[in-house]
């Protein structure tokens, strides 16, 4: 018999794990198929397609599977040996599907144990009994686990992979990762003392550089998926996603499709709990309805701030693009009422002169600040808890400060004597390490956008003119604008302006 006329056989076997055992099943079934090809005369061994550690309800995920779909397609084989229908395929319309592509390839699939033979008038037949016998035993194992995974589940052990930012998850315990644990606090702490958005944080943690778990930059959602995580107060809430489908494997969120288990106090804490709570409810409150029905966004400075003078509805961003592919953002009101649209940059510019107009240079005062936070900061855990608490002290001093200078209560004059004054503190207690100051940042966009979530600013839109509120509508601006340019050559114009008490 010549090469020609030998028949090119191919194999194909898999195990459900990866664990040892079944690696050693794994080189039985190859050693297996060797010998079996060996005692058929004109049979000759093409491959030997294995894969490891996959589950067989569905063959998308099988790299072998689906290579040796390719390779009968380029005709190098003919024939296809596999132990058993459930080593093939554990779900009926996958195993009829693919044997019968197979074949109009001209390659037949011979199970061996289960003696059946695709190329046989009857092969058909037998292999949908099989194959449907050996679907209702995936769909008793699934359960089998769910059910032993749901007692472990209730004795504590946890389940997922190692991806919560701040733990370390191994052999089904949660261990705190101190450095990570020190950015969690930091968040929470930005978010309910400072009021921060989740947008302004995600921005600040990329800027100090800070890296993010898993990702090039922090985000929006990453932040708020931390401050909602019940993980941080030392709780566990377990099966949040579920598989629905044994027979596809996709897990959907459980959105009260099946019941959750929650362990209280089940590992050690980054954040107390009184914090967490607070934290939770502040969430709400953000998101909370407003005014209308309308919901609130943090993303920008101006979301949810700026209302339409004439019907009184809120103005929501709205994004184009020029012809020449250029993207700019304007604001509109929500109900077209008919007052006009208001550029993004208009509205930042006009904010921010009117600050100036209100104040004596309210972004320096709050750069300075920045800087002595970061100072002190940069000294945590250098110092005695005496030494600590008196630094959190004068942090929260310098912010009442700021306050109050903002709401008209101190001048300037005062706000600088009270800065002046800690200043001299902290040089005092920090000439060690003076010289390893972070520098006072720059004002940029960014930072002017701060100080413009900080000072609560309210927006009223009008022809030609936007009316600023700080504090609690304590101090008042209404500008008179005009804009000229495109693009790098936008320019907003003020023509006048107006003081605005209560």
């Amino acid at each position: 018999m010549t090469a020609e006329d030998e028949l090119l056989v191919a194999a194909y076997c898999r195990v459900s794990t990866d664990r040892t055992d079944q690696v050693n099943s794994l080189r039985s079934q190859r050693e297996y198929f060797h010998t079996y090809i060996q005692n058929h005369p004109g049979w000759r061994l093409a491959q030997v397609y294995a894969d490891e550690g996959l589950s067989g309800t569905s063959v998308r995920r099988r790299a072998a599977f689906q290579q040796m779909l390719e390779d009968a397609a380029a005709k190098k084989f003919g024939l296809i040996l596999t132990k058993e229908v459930s080593r093939f395929a554990r779900n009926t319309v996958d195993t009829l599907a693919y044997t019968r592509r197979l074949k109009e390839m001209g390659v037949g699939v011979v199970f061996l144990s289960d003696n059946i033979d695709t190329r046989d008038n009857d092969g058909e037949l037998r292999l949908t009994i099989m194959a449907s016998m050996a679907q209702e035993e995936s769909r008793k194992t699934s359960q089998r686990v769910k059910w032993g995974q749901r007692r472990r589940m209730e004795a504590g052990v946890v389940f997922g992979s190692d991806s919560t930012y701040g733990f370390e998850t191994r052999g089904g315990a949660l261990t705190v990762r101190p450095a990570e644990a020190e950015v969690v606090r930091l968040i929470y702490h930005k978010y309910l003392a400072e009021g921060k958005g989740a947008h302004v944080i995600a921005r600040e943690l990329d800027r100090a550089g800070i890296a993010p778990p898993k990702a090039e930059r922090w985000s929006e959602n990453t932040i708020l998926r931390m401050l909602r995580n019940e993980k941080y107060a030392g709780d566990l809430l377990q099966r949040k996603y579920i598989t629905l489908d044994y027979l596809t494997h996709r897990k959907v969120e459980n959105r009260g499709r099946e019941e959750q288990i929650y362990l209280r106090d089940h590992h050690q804490a980054i954040v107390d709990r009184e914090t967490w709570e607070a934290v939770q409810r502040e969430l709400a409150r953000r998101r909370g309805v407003r005014q209308g029905g309308e919901r609130h966004s943090a993303r920008y400075w101006s979301s949810g701030r700026v209302k339409c003078g004439g019907c009184g509805g809120t103005y929501v961003p709205r994004t184009s693009r020029r012809k020449d592919g250029a993207v700019y953002r304007s604001w509109g009101c929500r109900n077209s009422c008919g007052m006009g649209m208001v550029n993004d940059k208009a509205l930042f510019a006009c904010g921010q002169f009117a600050l100036e107009q209100l104040g004596a240079d309210p972004a320096a005062e709050l750069a300075e600040l920045s800087g002595q936070i970061e100072r002190i900061r940069a000294q945590e855990g250098k110092t005695s808890a005496r030494e600590e608490s008196r630094r959190r002290e004068g942090e929260r001093r310098l912010r009442r400060a700021l306050e109050g200078y903002l709401d008209g209560v101190i001048t300037a004059a005062e706000l600088a004597a009270v800065r002046a004054q800690y200043q001299t503190e902290q040089e005092r207690a920090e000439e060690p390490e003076k010289c390893n100051a972070p520098p006072l940042p720059d004002i940029t966009r960014e930072l002017w956008e701060e100080i413009l979530w900080e000072t609560e600013a309210q927006v009223r839109v009008f022809p030609g003119s936007l009316e600023f509120w700080f504090r609690g509508q304590r101090k008042g601006l209404r500008v008179w604008y005009t804009t000229e340019g495109k693009g790098e050559h936008y320019k907003t114009v003020f023509q006048r302006w107006e003081r605005r008490e209560k």
